[in-house]
């Protein structure tokens, strides 16, 4: 009968075309996707970080508070603070420093440190780079969201004594890794009140502030 009139042949051919089939998607799906994080996230990110710019310029003119120098310097500063706070567990300052939402988040976030015995800690920290990415401001309340581009030795002690790496791996201290990252940091403030830290957003994430439209409703 042939090859043609073999059903066992026929059923395999049509499950190693089928094979063929997912492999080209995936690999299909992969391109787009390292094309999308090569040039199209790169684009946008960089376009959003001048429309930020001018915005911001304009509204110093008559808005000192908004200039960008001087908010830059501010989220510097608060990123120590805040860092420190953390590592130190200090929950008072944290107070001052975060919004109430991000406060019971992160308090949360020690409690469960401290229940698996260890405490989370970064030496080393240093800030590359500060872009804002979005603005918001109203009569009420006033916010926006800026890239920190850092780098750190992020790592875990442990209540015997033993050190971690940030994916729990233990080592020594001296070989803990200095690694860079990219977070997004949402402060807002009421009226004249002081800027507080109301949202961290991974890298990953961008597309949640990049993509956020500037508002101005005062």
């Amino acid at each position: 009968r042939g090859y043609y009139g073999n059903p066992s042949y026929s059923y395999n051919v049509g499950l190693s075309n089928y094979a063929c089939y997912l492999v080209i998607v995936f690999w299909g799906v992969f391109i787009l996707w390292g094309l999308y994080k090569r040039f199209y996230a790169p684009w946008k990110f960089d376009t959003k970080i001048l429309k930020v710019k001018a915005v911001l310029w304009e509204w110093s003119s008559s808005h000192p508070e908004w200039k960008e120098s001087a908010l830059s310097q501010m989220v510097h500063d608060k990123f120590f603070e805040i860092q420190k706070a953390w590592c130190e567990q200090d929950r008072t300052k944290l107070a001052v420093l975060l919004s109430p939402d991000l406060l019971r988040e992160w308090e949360n976030e020690l409690k469960f440190f401290k229940n698996k015995h260890m405490q989370n800690l970064m030496d080393r920290i240093t800030v590359f780079h500060i872009h804002f990415v979005s603005v918001k401001r109203n009569s009420n309340q006033d916010s926006f969201t800026c890239s920190i581009d850092a780098g750190a030795v992020d790592y875990f002690q442990t209540d015997s004594g033993d050190y971690l790496s940030y994916r729990e791996k233990k080592m020594p201290k001296e070989k803990l890794p200095f690694e860079n990252f990219r977070e997004f940091w949402t402060f807002q403030r009421e009226g004249n009140k002081d800027w507080n830290l109301c949202r961290v957003d991974q890298e990953d994430d961008w597309s949640l502030s990049v993509n956020e439209p500037i508002s101005n409703k005062v």
